[in-house]
């Protein structure tokens, strides 16, 4: 039965596939472009706040700086989170770096033997954050014009991660009593050169990710099916649902097209807020190809990630209550 379904699900994907290129050859022209233009996102917002960060906690983990940030973040971690230690400094370089620097730094650590599975688990529950270039630079500054705008929704990204991650604290049962042994730092190895191919390999992976769901939304909201049921379940905002769906497939593309459309700021910060914390289709599959070595489920992500959204969603409702944008 398993093997039955299996071969079905490989058939379903492969026609998916062949649809996909079957659709690329009707109009080249078109998605050649919407892949340039997701190169041109990639290499104009994503490599410069980005790749630095890939290279800083890559450099970080393997110099063993967790040992020394432990005082400080082993009693936060602990109460707030019933997590490790490590996860602390995990979440405070997600914080700082955006997606999926928190997923990349947790895989890290599992592979050194800083973390168990469960406690992988745990960490990627709160570790999953957007960073202050992306929110302050691009969504807020150059999107809607304001970085106010983008520091109330980093706020809204990062209490809604504390949220998830207080209301996943007990959900999971680690069996390991003590910490994981970890491996020490090789001293003959090229420490400098792992790193920077290391973090040449993961932002290229970042870039693929993005011109694909470039071309992907391109390809499915060109269709004429798609347009007519936009058209018949939101007949007068139909260009705000669209622009809503984008940012679920692509985060950065949709909050780009919300602040095109002629929403009030506060039902735009509303849902620019809910897009941020659930990350898009995209970046959850930038961040499962790193969890999935350490044995965490694509479904589990992204239940996680809803939550997330759900919580963001209520905090910046209550946000525009106070604060008029």
């Amino acid at each position: 039965m398993q093997k039955c379904l299996l071969k079905d699900f490989s058939f379903l994907i492969s026609l998916a596939i062949c649809s996909c290129a079957a659709v690329f050859l009707t109009n080249p022209t078109l998605y050649m472009k919407s892949i340039e233009n997701g190169l041109v996102t990639w290499t104009t917002s994503v490599v410069p706040s980005l790749f630095p960060f890939f290279v800083m906690s890559k450099l970080l983990v393997e110099l063993n700086f967790f040992s020394k940030f432990n005082k400080i973040t082993s009693p936060l971690t602990k109460k707030l989170f019933k997590a490790p230690a490590v996860s602390g400094y995990i979440f405070m370089i997600s914080v700082a770096s955006g997606y999926p620097v928190g997923a990349k730094t947790i895989e890290e650590y599992y592979k050194k033997g800083f973390l168990t599975q469960t406690q992988c688990k745990k960490a990627a529950v709160f570790t999953s954050t957007a960073g202050p270039v992306f929110l302050l630079g691009t969504v807020g500054g150059k999107f809607f014009g304001s970085t106010d705008f983008g520091m109330w929704l980093l706020i809204c990204n990062v209490l809604s991660a504390i949220i998830c991650g207080i209301l996943f604290r007990s959900f999971f049962r680690d069996e390991s009593k003590a910490e994981v042994a970890a491996q020490l730092m090789d001293k003959d190895k090229n420490v400098l050169n792992e790193v920077i191919y290391s973090s040449v390999i993961g932002i290229l992976n970042v870039g693929a990710f993005i011109c694909l769901f470039f071309l992907l939304t391109d390809m499915i909201f060109s269709t004429p099916f798609v347009q007519s049921i936009l058209s018949i379940i939101t007949p007068s905002a139909s260009e705000e649902a669209k622009a809503f769906l984008t940012g679920i497939f692509e985060v950065t593309r949709g909050c780009k097209m919300i602040s095109q459309t002629n929403l009030p700021l506060g039902t735009a910060f509303i849902l620019c807020s809910a897009l941020v914390s659930f990350s898009g289709l995209c970046i959850c599959l930038q961040s499962f190809s790193y969890l999935k070595n350490c044995k965490i489920r694509f479904s589990f992500l992204i239940f996680v990630k809803l939550v997330q959204a759900a919580a963001a969603t209520l905090i910046a409702a209550a946000i525009c209550c106070f604060v008029k944008f």
